[in-house]
């Protein structure tokens, strides 16, 4: 993700590798007001929002 994500909110369900979150897998720019309630399943190390 490059740029700004502004008041944006995630919900649902996510079956993810390591290292993401559920915004973003890489995060370049900035991320204001969001917010998640996503429910992450992973086998490794999960982040908030943007790991």
């Amino acid at each position: 993700m490059t740029g700004v994500v502004r008041n944006m909110g995630v919900t649902g369900q996510a079956t993810m590798g390591d290292y993401e979150g559920a915004l973003a897998i890489n995060c370049s720019g900035a991320v204001q007001m969001c917010w998640s309630m996503a429910s992450l399943t992973d086998g490794g190390w999960i982040g908030g929002d943007a790991a």
